[in-house]
This record gives C-alpha cells, sequence and structure tokens, in this order.
C-alpha cells in the first residue's frame, strides 16, 4: 500500500479483508499449457491428451472468434476453449469435468458461451453469447445476446 495514503479507522479495519484480482489486459493474458487443475508441465509431463484439451490456450485462428466487448474489459479472440457437444449427455459430462477439475477459478476474468441455436417449425436460426465477467473487486457480472 502507498505510505502516502492515509486510511480512515473504517479503512483500517478492512483493508486485509478485501482482496482484489487483478484485472484483464492482453499482455498479461497467460497463454500457456498445463495439466488438470492449472498444474504447469514440466518436460513433457501432459497428463491429459485430446482434441478437445481445456488445458492449452488457443489462437483466434482456432476459436474462429473476434474479440469480445464485456463490462469489464474487451477480451482478445484466443484462450483456452471447452467444446461442449451437441448433445446432454456430452454436455453435461464435459461441464462436469470442469467443475470438477476447477477450470474456472479465482484466476477467471471471463467465459463466453457461443451457440448457435435452432427452431425448425418457425425456420430460425439464432447466434446466442452469453458471458460472465469477474471484475477486479469480486463482482460476477452477466451479459446475454441472440442475433436472428
Amino acid at each position: 500500500m502507498d505510505p502516502t495514503v492515509t486510511l480512515s479507522p473504517e479503512q483500517e479495519k478492512l483493508k486485509d479483508k478485501i482482496n482484489c484480482l487483478r484485472g484483464y489486459q492482453s499482455y498479461n493474458e497467460d497463454l500457456g499449457t498445463y495439466n488438470p487443475f492449472w498444474k504447469a508441465v514440466i518436460g513433457n509431463s501432459r497428463s491429459w491428451k485430446s482434441t478437445n484439451d481445456v488445458w492449452t490456450w488457443r489462437t483466434p485462428n482456432y476459436t474462429r472468434s473476434i474479440i469480445q466487448s464485456g463490462r469489464v474489459s474487451k477480451y482478445d479472440a484466443g484462450g483456452y476453449v471447452a467444446e461442449l457437444g451437441m448433445q446432454y449427455r456430452k454436455t453435461t459430462s464435459v461441464l462436469n469435468y470442469l467443475r470438477q477439475t476447477k477450470w474456472i477459478d479465482s484466476r477467471t476474468r471471463a467465459v463466453f458461451v457461443e451457440m448457435s441455436v435452432i427452431v425448425p417449425n418457425v425456420n430460425i436460426f439464432a447466434d446466442v453469447l452469453l458471458s460472465l465477467e469477474l471484475s477486479p473487486a469480486g463482482a460476477y457480472l452477466t451479459a446475454g445476446r441472440v442475433r436472428s
């Protein structure tokens, strides 16, 4: 803490209880490859290999996405990707794995869920984007967008 800043008695009581998080900037984005539970890879010690490798940072070319504007920040198109699949069982299995291995943790700044939805009886196709951001103060901010 800056020694020139004077805190009130109320602020003094709270200063050790408040834990602000580092905000997202593209220059401090993690581009690493990990083992489950975000354990570091040492040498060739990859314990998880799959075509849906959620522990490897993916390029914007791979994600085929664009920069996303959230309420807290703008996020580059690359990132860690979990493909949920098109069937309920597959989606549930992937989500359970992500939860069990703490894929979303205190260092996560944003999660984007992108999907296409088809309503055949009225012949409507829609792109859906759901977002969850974690602000540096620890607040969760959600948003959704549907385009048809």
